[in-house]
Formats: structure tokens, sequence, C-alpha cells
């Protein structure tokens, strides 16, 4: 990946006034470099590359703020001191690739006030579980919705403090709430302690949307986040029972589920969250060892390693019920089944693996290709007995094994295998599944919100690391923003700052006005 395309992709973090500075920031050739690395926003890399005029007059604000930021002087578009050059058909379109970056945000700020919209504007704070992402875990236009997360975190946490009642109150009411939210903020702070129930149905959501009340829940303190749970009204189990099944996951629910106050239903319900990560479902399946659970868990994952986790949960629980996965109900992609295949460290765990593989290797057109790849590897770890044996359980009789087996018993050696194998093209990397990170967190638009705003400086510095660093873009911009006081870097141009000196107070330069929004 091109350091250029990185950081082309972390635009999507950026502050709106800050998206035509780094544009100009770029050369020509970095930027059609960027723009034709496959690891470019895909939104990007569509913008067509301008033909006529790469300077036209004046065609709009983000044309005349990348021109004057390019050269200091709107007069001299070139920075050349010689008017631009007609007709080059070589200028990355900047203008374009602006409005590619910035139209498509959402208005997320807004919906704070406006009648009717809470759930929307709630919602709006939180990815959704299938939301796209790009490398390095840049979310596409994902900078609003960070700052709007902010913000209902901020005036939320002013208003209820660490009241679990108040609390409770406004998770209860927010998914049907047809004021503002900031209406429904300000009466919160007129309940006392004890709000008054509320009357408003708890609306559920489908599962790839978010839970408005879930979204909220992930912004309250930790004391709070257990005894909201704890709630045990019927409209409270209401409340906890959408919190459960509802992205966006939240630690304190497993931690729920498995305590004192956790009940089977509640453990039902957490089962069957899609949003939980796997890191989660597994260690839940190993500490429930359930097979209603694991059957669930199961069913709401689409995960090939999770159901075989399940499936052997499911086999060994001492619960008496059968097993609701049946082996015909395991499906995988090729991708995936060489990934687990690969991922096995020893000859006993990849010889387990192929067992428990075989419903999906027999259903797979692949099937017979993944087997010689993973035989090659068992042959290499445990000899060519072991293939032997594991082919021969696979295939059920000697004259259905692979013809390669075969004449591997037959010269009693692996080279066979090996020379098969050889001839096959493995298959690349699983496609990506839903998002692992927390819904909720943005700490890659936090990042540069901190140490990256109104500092094109920092922006400089960033275009050229990220070409020779391959450390996370996350990672790159905490460094930036935490360099040694006195250590100056070298000179970025025209009126840019130091990488160390702190920024204005008042926030963009001058010349550049902030927008609203800009001190969350």
């Amino acid at each position: 990946m091109t350091g250029q395309a990185r950081v082309l992709n972390l635009l999507h973090a950026a502050h709106p006034d800050d998206v035509p500075r780094v544009l100009a920031l770029f050369s020509d050739a970095d930027l059609r470099a960027g723009l034709a690395s496959e690891h470019c926003d895909p939104a990007l890399r569509a913008v067509a590359v301008r033909t006529a005029d790469p300077f036209p007059a004046r065609r709009g604000r983000a044309a005349a703020r990348i021109r004057v930021h390019r050269s200091g002087s709107a007069a001299d578009p070139d920075h050349r001191g010689r008017p631009a050059r007609a007709g080059h058909p070589h200028h990355p379109d900047r203008e374009a690739l602006c409005h590619a970056v910035l139209d498509p945000r959402p208005p997320a700020l807004a919906l704070v006030d406006e009648p009717g919209r809470a759930p929307e504007a709630v919602c709006l704070a939180s990815r959704t579980p299938l939301q796209p992402a790009l490398p390095d875990g840049v979310t596409p236009f994902g900078r609003p919705q960070a700052d709007l997360r902010r913000l209902i975190h901020t005036r939320l946490n002013a208003a209820l403090g660490d009241a679990p009642l108040v609390w409770h109150g406004v998770l209860a009411r927010v998914g049907a709430w047809e004021g503002s939210f900031a209406d429904l903020v300000a009466l919160a702070t007129t309940w006392g302690p004890r709000p008054p129930a509320s009357e408003l149905p708890i609306r559920f959501r489908a599962r790839t949307e978010v839970f408005p009340p879930g979204v909220l829940f992930a912004m309250a303190p930790p004391e709070v986040a257990g005894a909201v749970l704890a709630q045990t009204g019927a409209r409270s189990q209401d409340l906890v029972e959408g919190l459960l099944k509802h992205a966006p996951y939240h630690p304190a629910y497993l931690a729920h589920v498995l305590g004192p106050a956790g009940t089977a239903y509640h453990a039902a319900c957490l089962a069957q969250n899609a949003s939980m990560p796997l890191a989660a479902a597994h260690g839940f399946l190993d500490r429930a060892a359930d097979s209603r659970i694991a059957g669930l868990l199961a069913q709401s994952h689409d995960d090939l390693a999770l159901r075989l986790h399940a499936a052997r949960v499911a086999r060994s629980s001492a619960d008496g019920r059968p097993s609701r996965i049946r082996p015909a109900e395991l499906t995988g992609t090729a991708e995936e089944v060489h990934a687990m295949l690969a991922a096995a460290g020893t000859a006993e765990a990849l010889a387990d693996v192929l067992t428990e593989l075989r419903p999906v290797l027999l259903r797979l057109p692949d099937g017979p290709g993944l087997r010689l790849l993973a035989y090659r590897r068992l042959a290499e770890l445990a000899g060519p007995e072991a293939v032997w044996a594991v082919e021969l359980h696979h295939a059920g009789r000697l004259d259905r094994m692979l013809p390669a087996v075969r004449a591997s018993m037959t010269a009693e050696s692996a080279l066979p295998i090996q020379e098969a194998a050889a001839a096959l093209t493995a298959p690349g990397p699983p496609p990506a599944g839903p998002r692992q990170d927390p819904l909720t967190e943005w700490p890659l638009e936090e990042a540069v919100r901190t140490h990256l705003d109104h500092r094109v400086d920092r922006w400089r510095v960033l275009i050229g690391l990220a070409g020779t660093d391959p450390a996370p873009l996350f990672d790159l911009v905490q460094r930036l923003g935490s360099s040694p006081g006195g250590q100056p870097v070298r000179p970025a141009g025209r009126r840019v700052q130091d990488l160390n000196r702190t920024p204005p107070a008042d926030g963009p330069a001058r010349g550049h006005p902030a927008r609203e929004g800009d001190d969350r």
C-alpha cells in the first residue's frame, strides 16, 4: 500500500477545512500514485482526471481554497509565477476529490436539535455492524459520526452524571422519542433521582442496525452500566432484552449474563447478538458450555471457525439437549477453509481441523485441492503416514482416495503429494467480515481531531511517514502528536507552523473560518 493512498483514505477523518489543504500538499505525481493504488478508497479512485484546463475559473469554494493553499495567492494558481497551462491531461482533479470526500458527509451535529430525529441522531453516533471500512480501520465519511458521538457523550455525562435511574429513563425513551435529542436531555435534568416511568414502547431493530439505547449505554459510566442491566421491572426487562440482542455489543453484557444477576434467558438473548466480537463469542462458548447457547451463537455469526467451536461445545455439553448444529449446516468459502487449515500450528491440530471440516470440504468444488495443500504441510510435520490416515478417513475407501495420496502410499514417499500440491494455487485471504472493534468508539478520528486538525505541517510529515513506516495510521498520528518539544522538522512551505508548536486557540488558520462544531 502506498503512503499516498493511506493519507487519501485518512481524509475521511479530517476536519472539513483541512481536506483541500492536504490535497494541495500532494504533487500531481504523488496524487496519481495514491489514486492508482488498489487500497485507495474506490470513491476517490472513481473521480475522473481533469482533461481540460486544470485550473478553471472559480468553479466553487473548494477550488478557490485549493488554489490559495497551493500557492498562498489566488492570483498565482500554478504557484510558479506564470499562468496555468491549459488543456493538460495529467492533473488530478483536486476539486472533484474534495467534493468526493466532503459532499457525502451527513450533517450530523444538526440532528441533535431537530425534533423527531432523536433516534436517528443517536444511531448515527455509532457505526453499523456491516458498515464498510478502508485499510487502517478508516471509516468512509466517519468524521461527522465521530464528532456527533463526542457531542452526545459530553452532553449526556454532563447532564446525567452517575445516576443509574436517570440514565435508565433516557435509555427507555430515546428509541421512540418524538422531540429532539436535546429536549430529552433537558427533560432528564428535571427528573431528580427517581424519574417517572416511561410509557413509550421499546422498539427493537433489525440485526444489521444499531439499537439507540445501546449506543447511549456505551457512553454511560461503568458503575451505571451494571446498575441499568440489574433493573427488574417489566419495562426494564424489555430494555435489557433489546440491549443484549442488538448492536452495539458492550463487554458489560457478557459480565452481566455470566454473573449472579444473569439468567438463562438473558444468556440466550446475548447469544443472538450478531455484533458480538468473535473473540468474545469464543469466550462465551467456553464459559457457558451450553448446547443451546452454542446453537444460537452458530446461527447469529457467519463465521466458520466459531461454528466449528460451537459444534464441539454442543457435542461435549452435559446438559442433555440434542445439538442444534448439524454437519450439513456447516458452510464456508474456499478462502475461509484454507485460512483455517493454514492457522493450525501442529500436526495434531491440522489433522483435527481436516476431520472437522470434512462436511465442508465434501461440498466445496475446490475441496480436493484444499486437502492437497493441507496434506503437503501435514506430511512435512508428521510424515506421509499421517496423510494416508486422514485421507482414508475422509474418503472412506481406498479407491476413493485422491490419486496423489494413493501414489504416495505406493511409493512410500511424500513426493507425489508435494508435486501435486505444487501445481495448485492457494486461495487468497477470506473476505473481511463484520468489524471487530467497538462500534461506538472512534479512536482514529479522535486522534486526527486531537493531533492533526488545522495542522497542515503535521499532515505534510504524515504523507512522507505513511509511505515508509508500516505502523497503523493510528500509531503514526499519535506519534506525531507526542513528538518531544523543541525538535523542529524540515520546513514545510509557506505559512506552515513548526511541527511542535501549539495550534492557535481560535482554530483554523486566518482566512478559513471555523465551522460549527470545531470546538467539540
